[in-house]
């Protein structure tokens, strides 16, 4: 048996119930047998059979003959084969002019295979089956029904006839004929017709399997089984119709493709999912509480775990709001966060804040769709203190500062290091400039003297000796110092050079450096 949104498209017509996509009986079960007794189904998911039973039927005169309206068409499909007129199962059509032949008819509601038909006949009555013909067509007028069967002779009282009538159609006549004076009346106790829906299977997509019992195995999107030429109904959308349309605004229709309510969701229900998933409101864990990191006096981190029942498929919807609260006072938004689909952890700077203050900081998740918002459960509140080192974390139960948080403190430690590293290679490179400054000045002393000297020396190119106190001695200059003392060498010592008060043409005696 398929179904379709709990409706059936065949159906079941197993004894343990049916599998819902092929139509086999389930756990060893078979066709179940008529109405009537004695037809039991058969063929593909056990769809041929009786395709009368309970179907619509009319008949000649029923509303203006004594007996075609006490004993009306619908008796003859109710599925009793009991022949006793008494006992109000059998159908009677007549008519008062005995010039007319007598008729009944059954609607099958669909177009249907026909394979044979089984007539049974009341007792004692055995002449108003003499004689008769079958015909089948798609048009409820008798002039437009094609003839599939005939009978002529007696029909044991009752008894039943098998005739065999092949054909297509949703109408099946049975009309007296022949030559007989009687065939202005009818004795039908049953008529059971032998068939199953007819399938066409030219509006099948190419990659469909079809067979003119069960139809097609699959539709395109927005058409249904068996034969993909209806439309969904306004309720289904897809393959064979087979996904139901979500929360649709106002219980109006979805689009029978794809399945888009054209007029938006109900509230709190996602579009994006086709209005068939609904957007909680967030709920964080009872014992859920952010976590607090000092950075230093004036900032903080928060972090908490995301909100426990959001759907995967609807996490876009959500966000978080951080509170933050002074001493006990007004509560103020701190910072707000988008839900992360791809994050089970959240964090926020928190800067600004006033030293030596207590705070409180606690996080409410929010659910939003279009313009609408609703805040959600939020966590238990986190205490603490801005004068504390940047390495406290603060929660309620031990109290402002007094628990250090493994990171923070380890990022602590990490900073001073590199601090200390800092000040250190600071320390020795403003060393190395200093001695190179130094090294610098001191060279540049040196070449100075060494170029005063050079032009002090004579203008006669004669290079003066150094005696054994390491006094430059100069060679005499004629002219210019009659008053100097000559030793044995012909030098002039310098204790013996007069100095003049300008300085400006002396030689002076060069003290040499270390």
């Amino acid at each position: 048996m398929k179904e379709r949104q709990g409706s059936c498209i065949f159906p079941c017509k197993c004894t343990n119930g049916c599998d819902t996509a092929t139509g086999d009986c389930l756990n060893g079960g078979t066709c179940i047998d008529g109405p009537p007794s004695g037809h039991r189904w058969n063929g593909p998911a056990c769809q041929t059979g009786n395709v009368a039973y309970m179907k619509k039927a009319n008949q000649i005169d029923e509303k203006i003959n004594h007996y075609s309206r006490k004993y009306p068409a619908s008796r003859a499909v109710d599925g009793n084969i009991t022949s006793d007129l008494k006992q109000k199962h059998c159908a009677h059509p007549m008519t008062w002019n005995k010039s007319i032949t007598a008729w009944w008819k059954v609607d099958l509601d669909d177009t249907y295979r026909i394979y044979s038909v089984v007539i049974y006949n009341m007792e004692n009555a055995f002449w108003r089956l003499d004689e008769f013909r079958l015909s089948v067509g798609n048009s409820s007028q008798s002039d437009q029904l094609v003839q599939c069967a005939t009978h002529s002779g007696r029909v044991a009282s009752s008894a039943s006839v098998t005739t065999s009538c092949e054909a297509l159609g949703r109408y099946l006549e049975f009309r007296r004929s022949g030559i007989r004076n009687d065939k202005y009346v009818i004795g039908l106790c049953e008529v059971v017709v032998i068939g199953h829906r007819y399938i066409n299977c030219s509006l099948c997509p190419s990659s469909s399997r079809c067979n003119d019992v069960t139809g097609c195995d699959v539709c395109d999107p927005g058409k249904q089984q068996p034969d993909c030429k209806k439309q969904c109904d306004d309720k289904t959308y897809g393959v064979n119709c087979e996904t139901p349309c979500g929360h649709c605004r106002d219980s109006s229709p979805c689009d029978v493709v794809n399945g888009r309510c054209s007029n938006g969701c109900e509230d709190w229900y996602s579009l994006d999912a086709n209005c068939a998933t609904f957007i909680p409101i967030p709920r964080f864990d009872t014992s859920a509480r952010p976590r607090v990191d000092v950075l230093n006096s004036s900032a903080v981190v928060v972090s908490w775990s995301k909100a426990t029942n959001i759907p995967s498929a609807v996490e876009d919807h959500y966000y978080y709001v951080v509170w933050l609260q002074v001493d006990g006072g007004t509560r103020v938004k701190a910072t707000q966060i988008q839900h992360d689909v791809h994050s089970n952890r959240f964090g926020s700077y928190i800067t600004g804040l006033v030293y030596n203050t207590h705070y409180s900081v606690w996080v409410e998740a929010f659910r939003q769709q279009d313009k609408k918002h609703e805040g959600g459960t939020h966590t238990h509140d986190a205490i603490f203190k801005t004068d504390c080192i940047a390495t406290s974390r603060h929660d309620k139960t031990s109290g402002p500062c007094a628990v250090c948080g493994s990171s923070a403190a380890a990022l602590g430690t990490v900073s001073w290091i590199i601090v200390a590293v800092a000040t250190f290679l600071l320390g020795v490179l403003l060393t190395a400039v200093a001695m190179l400054v130094v090294f610098r000045m001191r060279s540049v002393n040196v070449t100075t003297a060494t170029e005063n000297e050079d032009r002090k020396r004579p203008s006669t190119g004669n290079d003066a000796v150094m005696d054994d106190q390491n006094y430059v001695v100069l060679p005499r200059v004629p002219g210019k110092q009659e008053d100097a003392t000559e030793d044995e060498s012909g030098y002039v010592h310098p204790a013996a050079v007069p100095r003049r008060q300008d300085q400006s043409n002396v030689y002076d005696v060069i003290t040499p450096t270390a």
